[in-house]
């Protein structure tokens, strides 16, 4: 097989692109009529009544080989703490596989480049910016679990078998996950937000979220979040046995009847993701302004706008600001909100 066959058909084996904040003060008046009046007239404000803009794959760089056209691979993001410090970005999306170092990048073979080579760096560069800025508004930190790749094509499934033996990779199991959950508290400490200091006493996660259950903004000043998202299969390990993430460091993207229901994500900014019926509800949800460069290589804004107008807590972006390769596309939260700290009216 060509290599420049191989490299295409092991991307399309290995994943597509996934995506992730700084918080808002006024969001566009089609923003405010979404969200409705059920977010931001409480008080004091909790931390859904915030916007976040965030960066998707956060820790990506572009790939050190040549590059096919318009490979969706082909964009870069600034280091963790320089989106934190110069793009106002508060929300940050990071991929680990389970191996011994809990390695972060994309893809396996052809996506391999990162800022942070694993999580352990990745939350330290994090943790130290925050350090640094005490008073900062919460951060969101999305973590995606990735699977092993399978591929009918027997050529590629010995690259990916290679690649993961040579890695020392498998597929995530309740052992990685206590792993990863002891990883996040010994990062953040007392500055983590866990899904029990929501809930509690209420019986359910979900029903202290849609009983205002979030921490005021006051009290999450230079507090992190973090989240687990992925395949539905991570998913429900990482819930196996605490349905309620009782006793866990991470909230977990879950579905609005879910008792985990906290944090939900909707990618898509459309009129079936029912994103302003969620956000009334008081859950945290996510959505993407861009994927798979797209929208950025024909400077086309439709997707954001949409996301922006949505009333999503989190729009993210691989674009926190314009990428000279690319052309002028960036996503800003729009003006006066496009200060970190600001609530999502």
């Amino acid at each position: 097989m060509p290599l420049l066959t191989l490299l295409v058909t092991v991307r399309d084996a290995t994943c597509a692109v996934v995506l992730g904040a700084a918080l808002v003060l006024a969001a566009p008046a089609a923003a405010a009529a979404a969200v409705g009046a059920g977010t931001a007239t409480r008080e004091p404000p909790r931390l859904d009544d915030l916007r976040w803009l965030g960066t998707h794959n956060s820790y990506h760089l572009r790939p050190e080989r040549p590059l096919l056209p318009n490979e969706p691979t082909d964009y870069a993001h600034a280091p963790l703490d320089v989106q934190l410090s110069d793009q106002g970005v508060r929300s940050l999306e990071l991929d680990a596989w389970n191996a011994p170092e809990l390695p972060v990048f994309h893809q396996l073979v052809v996506d391999t480049a990162s800022t942070c080579p694993n999580l352990e760096t990745c939350f330290r560069t994090i943790d130290a910016w925050s350090d640094k800025h005490p008073k900062h508004e919460p951060l969101v930190i999305l973590v995606e679990a990735k699977p092993v790749p399978v591929s009918t094509n027997a050529t590629v499934q010995t690259v990916i078998n290679n690649a993961t033996t040579d890695l020392g990779i498998t597929n995530w199991n309740a052992a990685a996950f206590d792993r990863l959950d002891a990883l996040v508290r010994k990062s953040f400490g007392r500055s983590l937000i866990t899904p029990d200091d929501v809930r509690g006493k209420r019986r359910t996660l979900r029903e202290a979220v849609v009983h205002n259950g979030w921490p005021t903004v006051t009290k999450g000043r230079g507090k992190v979040l973090a989240v687990l998202i992925g395949e539905q299969a991570e998913l429900d390990l990482y819930r196996a046995e605490a349905p309620l993430l009782e006793g866990k460091g991470m909230f977990a993207s879950s579905e609005p009847t879910d008792p985990s229901a906290a944090v939900i994500l909707r990618d898509v900014p459309d009129a079936a993701s029912r994103i302003d019926e969620l956000v009334r509800q008081h859950f945290i949800v996510r959505t993407r302004a861009d994927a798979e460069e797209g929208e950025a290589r024909t400077n086309d804004h439709t997707r954001a706008d949409a996301a922006l107008a949505s009333g999503a807590q989190i729009v993210a972006t691989d674009y926190p600001a314009p990428d000279p390769a690319v052309g002028p596309y960036v996503v800003a939260l729009p003006s006066p909100s496009r200060e970190p700290g600001a609530l999502n009216k």
